[in-house]
This record gives structure tokens, sequence and C-alpha cells, in this order.
């Protein structure tokens, strides 16, 4: 598989490059969840994707998740 067919979504971005970027720069993605979405939550650190998921799916692919 090349480079192409090789995709990431991370704390760190959304990208190979992106992941890659961040490893190398020395960033981890985890941090403390600040916010009223996260209120309800049973824990207080975490890795959270900087993107809308709904985004990166189509449709179809939405619909079957729900």
């Amino acid at each position: 598989m090349g480079s192409r067919g090789r995709r990431a979504v991370s704390p760190l971005g959304v990208g190979v490059g992106e992941l890659w970027r961040g490893l190398l720069d020395g960033r981890h993605g985890i941090r403390e969840l600040a916010g009223e979405e996260f209120a309800e939550l049973p824990v207080r650190v975490a890795g959270v994707v900087p993107v809308d998921p709904a985004a990166l799916l189509t449709r179809a692919a939405v619909r079957r998740r729900c």
C-alpha cells in the first residue's frame, strides 16, 4: 500500500503528515478536558480529535452509524 492509502485521524491532527510532524515536535495530543460539552464524562484528561467526524464520513456512512 502506498502513502496515498494511509490515513490518520488523531489528537495531533488529520493526516499522516500532521501526525508525523506532531510526533517529531514532541507533542502528544493529550489535554485536560475543559468545557461544558465534557461535563458529563467520567474523565478529565483525554486525546481529543480536532475535527468534526461528520466531515470525514459520507452521508451514507453517517446514516449507518446512527
